[in-house]
C-alpha cells in the first residue's frame, strides 16, 4: 500500500545547526513511500507550541527514521489496518 504525505527534512546538518545555536525546523517536501517498510510509528511530541506537533514519526526496517505531516492518529488507523490486511 502507498502513502502519499509531506516528508520533514533538514535544511542543514544537525552538527552545523548544534554549533551555530540555531535550532533548524526543516522543510516539507512531498514523499510517497509503501507503508510495508514501516516497522513502528509514534506521535512526534505532544506540545502543542512544537512545529511537528500531532505528525507521526515513522521507523523502517532498516533503520531509518522520518517525520511526516499525517496526523498520528489518522496514520495508526492506516497502518493497523495495513496490518490486520497482511
Amino acid at each position: 500500500m502507498i502513502h502519499q504525505c509531506n516528508i520533514n527534512c533538514k535544511t542543514m546538518e544537525p552538527g552545523m545547526s548544534e554549533s551555530l545555536g540555531i535550532q533548524d525546523p526543516g522543510k516539507w517536501l512531498p514523499f510517497i513511500f509503501d507503508i510495508g517498510m514501516v516497522e513502528a510509528a509514534k506521535m512526534t511530541t505532544d506540545d502543542e507550541d512544537d512545529a511537528l506537533f500531532n505528525c507521526t514519526s515513522i521507523f523502517t526496517m532498516n533503520g531509518d527514521v522520518y517525520i511526516i505531516d499525517t496526523p498520528y492518529k489518522k496514520f495508526s488507523k492506516i497502518f493497523l489496518e495495513y496490518y490486520k490486511s497482511e
